[in-house]
């Protein structure tokens, strides 16, 4: 039973998720009026995206818990034949993986709390009339950075694994320290100009 050639398939589905919402989009599909028009069209599909990416991680959660399963049935049988062909982090990596994506709002919020110190999103408040165009196309900017932040934490999550299982190439953990720490801070990327706001003293 193999199941490699399938881990190498799931670093980049999230890609052709994201190409196949954006070919959703009504205002790609038959042209956008101005700007205003195609960030409202985003903005109405934000929550979409966000599902099918929750449900692209728990399908490869379930399927990484799987393996890692077998993997450790092989791991005791091989310990059983006195046999050391297998290595325990292989399919440790598979279930701790697996469960972090299976309960990936979990691992998000907890990431959240170490960082932020709390799991709820700063919003973006704007200037002036909260009304104006400006400020509506700030917070929908704010909301497609945040669902970038989230596509970015997944993805960290899938190269942290090829990195357990042995499967990386050089560099993949400092892409995958990357992707989970730029992921965080994009999330909340309001949050996170407000940190840097207080720390360097620019807000009054």
């Amino acid at each position: 039973m193999k199941f490699n050639n399938c881990n190498q398939s799931t670093a980049t589905a999230i890609k052709f998720a994201l190409i196949a919402g954006a070919l959703c989009l009504p205002s790609i599909a038959f042209g956008a009026v101005n700007a205003d028009v195609m960030l409202e069209n985003i903005a109405t599909q934000l929550p979409y995206l966000f599902r099918f990416v929750s449900g692209f991680a728990y399908l490869g959660g379930l399927f990484f818990l799987i393996v890692g399963l077998y993997k450790l049935k092989e791991y005791g049988e091989s310990r059983t034949m006195s046999s050391n062909k297998l290595d325990l982090k292989e399919p440790i990596s598979y279930l701790i993986i697996g469960a972090m994506l299976i309960y990936l709002p979990t691992a998000k919020d907890t990431m959240l709390v170490s960082v932020y110190g709390t799991t709820q999103l700063s919003p973006y408040v704007g200037y002036g009339n909260q009304q104006n165009s400006f400020n509506e196309m700030g917070r929908v900017i704010v909301d497609i950075v945040q669902f970038i932040g989230f596509v970015a934490f997944v993805r960290g999550l899938f190269l942290m694994h090829r990195v357990g299982v042995g499967q990386a190439q050089q560099g993949t953990f400092n892409k995958g320290l990357t992707h989970l720490i730029g992921g965080v801070i994009a999330m909340n990327v309001v949050g996170f100009a407000n940190i840097i706001d207080t720390t360097l003293g620019i807000s009054s």
